[in-house]
């Protein structure tokens, strides 16, 4: 993934939720809060040469003490602010996708989790 669309997803999930690229350094998850932290991972292109497009998994992470009410109102933001189709300005083409989410337990009867996956597509410029 290139540097540009690695910070294109910061500004979009920063923009709507509490959000960290691999690990939160802010302020603990509370009975009033929550945040998200995010993974990728390059997918493997038979074809990137031929066309220049990389597919990329994002793994979204998010965490609370509180209801999980909170987790499931940012999946609401998440799924409806975040995903985009753009050409930013070193021309590289990009998809941001939304797929799923779901509860994960944590093994703290306190700690609520839940899982979001995500899909980025990138176009490349030779």
């Amino acid at each position: 993934m290139k540097e540009s669309t690695a910070k294109l997803l910061d500004d979009r999930m920063s923009a709507v939720v509490q959000y960290a690229l691999g690990r939160w350094k802010g302020n603990p998850a509370d009975e009033h809060s929550c945040y998200w932290t995010g993974e990728t991972t390059e997918l493997e292109s038979l074809n990137r040469d031929e066309n220049g497009m990389q597919e990329i998994s994002v793994i979204l992470r998010g965490y609370t003490r509180g209801s999980l009410l909170l987790l499931e109102q940012d999946k609401e933001k998440i799924a409806s602010k975040v995903p985009c189709t753009t050409i930013l300005p070193d021309g590289t083409g990009v998809v941001i996708l939304y797929d799923y989410g779901m509860m994960v337990p944590t093994g703290d009867a306190e700690l609520k989790s839940m899982k979001i996956n995500m899909t980025i597509q990138e176009w490349r410029v030779n």
